[in-house]
This record gives structure tokens, C-alpha cells and sequence, in this order.
């Protein structure tokens, strides 16, 4: 498989997450995802695990790239600070009453130039919100380009009416983080 994803706590109160799509298939793909889970190093932000992963792939100069979205939740605040590195579905939040937030990124995916460049944004989750994390392979099962696929993927979520397809080409990888009402 060459998506994935992992979490860790970095203190008592905030929790770090990424989830991670390698291009291409095959063996190459799978073994690099290992490689680069092996060696996150518990970073503590998310532009910093996002910038060390680059500095590897490029040092290594394996001819594949990742795209990556990675993000720290605080537990008690429940503000998330996150930073993708070119990585497409992006994330969405869904909040109850509200329209679902995307959040786009303009940076590059991992692994092409040394000079990332990355913002770090910051969004809260309200009580009852959702945020969603998924690889580009749930978006297979849905017809038209790539903006139609991703509104109907949305949708789906919103109205909680997504399964995933029995059968696709590429890998899928889901994460899904939720505030509970309190």
C-alpha cells in the first residue's frame, strides 16, 4: 500500500496525525511508505515532519513523490494546526449547521524540490465537528472530473451515506477525527 497514516501524542493535551499517498503502485510505493513511517521521528508540529520527510525523500532521491497533509490537535482547546504538502482530497470539516470547510494548500508534494515551502494554518473544531483526511482512491468511485468527484465524496460525508467502493485501482486511506458534543 502506498497510503497511510499515524498518530501519536506529543504532551498531554495535543495529539499529532498525518496521512500520507505515495505515487504510483507496486512494491516501490509500499516499501517507501514503510521507510518513511519508520522515520517520522515523533516531530512536534506539523511543518516540521512535513519538511524532515522532504529533506529524506530528496536526500535519498528515490524518483517518487508523496503527497501529505499532517496536523496537531490540541485536546482541550480542540484547535487544529495543520500544513498539507500538495496533497489532494484536501481535508474537510464538517460542523453541524454549517457548510463543510475545505482546506486548501498551494504547496508542493514531498520529495521534489528542496525548498518546500509550507504555511502551518489554524482552524478550531466546534462541538459536533468532523474533520475528514482521505487518499485520492475514494474519489474513483464517483463519475465526472476531479471537482465533481470531490463535491460528490463531500456530500457523501455530509450526509453520512459513504461506503467505501468494494473494488478500485489505487489505495484508500481514511481518517477521520470527530468533537464530540458536549
Amino acid at each position: 500500500s502506498g497510503d497511510w497514516f499515524d498518530y501519536w501524542k506529543i504532551s498531554d493535551k495535543e495529539l499529532m496525525f498525518y496521512l500520507a499517498d505515495v505515487s504510483g503502485h507496486g512494491v516501490t510505493s509500499s516499501l517507501l511508505t514503510s521507510w518513511m513511517a519508520a522515520f517520522h521521528g515523533r516531530s512536534k508540529s506539523p511543518r516540521e515532519l512535513i519538511k524532515k520527510l522532504n529533506g529524506m525523500l530528496v536526500q535519498e532521491n528515490i524518483e517518487k513523490h508523496i503527497t501529505m497533509i499532517s496536523g496537531v490537535l490540541n485536546l482541550e482547546t480542540h484547535s487544529l494546526r495543520w500544513s498539507s504538502a500538495g496533497h489532494y482530497p484536501p481535508a474537510i470539516i464538517f460542523e453541524p449547521n454549517q457548510a463543510p470547510k475545505v482546506l486548501n494548500t498551494s504547496s508542493f508534494p514531498l520529495g521534489l524540490t528542496e525548498d518546500l515551502e509550507l504555511v502551518e494554518s489554524t482552524i478550531n473544531i466546534s462541538p459536533g465537528g468532523r474533520l475528514v483526511i482521505s487518499s485520492d482512491g475514494v474519489l474513483e468511485q464517483f463519475q465526472g472530473g476531479l471537482s465533481d468527484q470531490f463535491n460528490q465524496f463531500i456530500q457523501q460525508i455530509k450526509d453520512s451515506t459513504f461506503t467505501p467502493p468494494a473494488y478500485v485501482n489505487d489505495d484508500i486511506a481514511m481518517l477521520t477525527i470527530t468533537k464530540h458534543l458536549e
